[in-house]
């Protein structure tokens, strides 16, 4: 039974929070019941192509996506569990190159047919072509990263994902365990604008309705045996006011709201109807320097101080010294962080010995004034633009405009620029943001070669790599990647080569480094449900508790 607070109560607690004006939910909106779970997001994904996951136009659709396909592995908790889903094994061939998963036999897609090795391969193959200009996770971080070549079905349940080089292991298997499988002959029958808006899946969800600007219901597949089901329908409703979503969850209307404003904590737990889960997460906070020379806003302005200065070392270092990252996280996100020395997780094998830059704003100014950056009669030495999106957590525009604070209270004058956040990521990809900008991206705890594949070596394209969003040209750092596939079988020498390439990133930083993470997840009384560290929602984990 869905218990909710009385509506005269609910009403007053919106009140008096000043949550949210006193309009009434569209009646059509599913609320939780036994069979209904409701998931909260911030943003409606622009495709359901399981291609396109992420990237320009994807938005949040991976967190949906997850639950209306499968994939040939799966990531689990982001703690080192990568579990069989629709293969039950691989093979990899003596030379490391080529990886053979066996699927299991009687899979089936949405619409019925069977789901086959073809399938497989197809999904791998079509995410990958060049011709479909697909962006994103899959398209612009697997492939570079795993070096694809192609994918082949060698046999009705064996499918053969071939690479340029060997890998390590719990990186290539991860990356591989991020690839949506779809049914080709669906596919293939729909235009690229048709596949954005449906969906026909592989996974325990189907999609049942999706209404734009609202909500997305899927509907749990019938025989699917793979992965539980907890709840018949999950509803994912698209709240992009954060102050909306947590009302929603105080009245009862929403289960699970990941990444909720800290400040609003105390008023989830005084609800009685909701927890308010704090932990630690995997996903990296850094303020990116764009280091194109080609970027619009140099070739615009070639003369411009502050875009010119960020591209010398010296100068990135002394920016570091300015954030205080303890203030950060202990007055406006409610909880401790430990800062990052690099662009892999703290708990992920990250460098042994390296210290994090302490907050030294004197430190900061001595460095800016070395490298010729005085303060001006104004007190300015250059100024920078940081564009960032209006997101929650330690993404949150107060985070945001702290961090400018700090860099502009040292003489560097910097200007938070809030961007519509398909503008943003478009910006991102092609490695036009900038010149400063606040971002954040996944990572893991399984794999420090995965966190640092965000900057792939010279086989995927060194500086111009996608992913490699700040444009940071280090020889040192691709060549490293190019010595990386021949160790996969000597580990020592395999991380000697890693904590060398941390101190390179570290002491050349193309990030001012801050922290991973912390997470915020409010979660319903009325379900079991295990919080993941990472960006995920495993909403067909969740369960009904006994006594509701």
């Amino acid at each position: 039974m869905n218990k909710k607070v009385p509506l005269l109560l609910s009403l007053l607690m919106i009140i008096v929070l000043g949550l949210v004006p006193l309009v009434g939910t569209a009646q059509t909106v599913p609320t939780p019941d036994d069979d209904t779970l409701v998931i909260a997001i911030n943003g409606e994904p622009g495709s359901m192509d399981p291609a396109q996951v992420g990237g320009s136009t994807g938005g949040s659709n991976f967190r949906i996506m997850m639950h209306t396909f499968a994939t040939l592995y799966e990531l689990g908790q982001a703690s080192g569990a990568i579990d069989p889903y629709l293969a039950h094994s691989f093979t990899v061939s003596e030379d490391g190159t080529e990886w053979t998963f066996h699927m299991h036999e009687g899979l089936t897609c949405d619409d019925g047919e069977p789901l086959t090795a073809e399938d497989a391969a197809y999904s791998f193959n079509r995410m990958a072509d060049p011709a479909n200009g697909f962006t994103g996770n899959s398209a612009g971080f697997v492939v570079a990263s795993t070096g694809f070549v192609e994918a082949r079905a060698d046999s009705e349940l064996d499918v053969t994902i071939v690479a340029r080089k060997p890998q390590n292991r719990a990186m290539r298997l991860g990356l591989y365990s991020e690839v949506l499988v779809h049914c080709k002959d669906s596919y293939e029958a729909m235009s690229f604008e048709e596949a954005a808006r449906n969906v026909v899946g592989s996974g325990p969800y189907s999609l049942a309705e999706w209404v734009p600007g609202e909500y997305m219901s899927l509907k749990a597949v019938e025989g699917f045996g793979l992965r539980p089901q907890g709840f018949e329908n999950l509803v994912w409703r698209f709240i992009p006011e954060p102050s909306t979503a947590v009302a929603e969850v105080i009245t009862g209307n929403v289960d699970i709201y990941k990444e909720f404003p800290a400040n609003q904590a105390e008023a989830i737990r005084n609800s009685g109807v909701a927890e308010a889960r704090f932990f630690p997460g995997t996903t990296r906070t850094y303020i990116g320097f764009n280091l194109n020379p080609d970027a619009p806003f140099r070739v615009a302005d070639p003369d411009d101080v502050g875009a010119q200065a960020i591209m010398r070392t010296d100068v990135r270092v002394a920016l570091q010294y300015a954030i205080d990252t303890d203030a950060i996280c202990e007055n406006l996100l409610l909880t401790t962080c430990v800062r990052a020395t690099s662009l892999v997780n703290p708990s992920n094998a990250d460098h042994p010995t390296l210290e994090p830059y302490p907050y030294d704003p004197a430190k900061a100014e001595e460095l800016l004034d070395a490298a010729g950056y005085p303060r001006g009669e104004d007190g300015v030495r250059f100024s920078l633009e940081m564009p960032a999106r209006r997101l929650t957590g330690a993404m949150a525009p107060e985070v945001v405009l702290a961090t400018a604070q700090m860099l502009t209270d040292i003489g560097v004058q910097t200007e938070a620029i809030f961007q519509e956040s398909g503008d943003w990521v478009a910006a991102l990809i092609t490695h036009d943001l900038g010149p400063l900008y606040f971002g954040r991206t996944g990572g893991s705890e399984w794999s420090a070669q995965y966190d640092m594949a965000d900057i792939p070596g010279h086989a995927a394209g060194g500086a111009a790599a996608e992913t490699n969003y700040t444009h940071w040209d280090n020889d040192f750092w691709f060549s490293g990647w190019d010595i990386l596939p021949v160790l996969t079988s000597h580990p020592e020498a395999e991380r000697a080569v890693e904590i060398a390439m941390l101190e390179e990133f570290y002491n050349d930083p193309p990030w001012i480094m801050l922290f991973a993470g912390p997470r915020t997840e409010a979660v319903s009384n009325r379900i079991n449900y295990e919080s993941r560290a990472d960006y995920f929602i495993t909403g067909y984990s969740a369960t009904l508790k006994d006594d509701m």
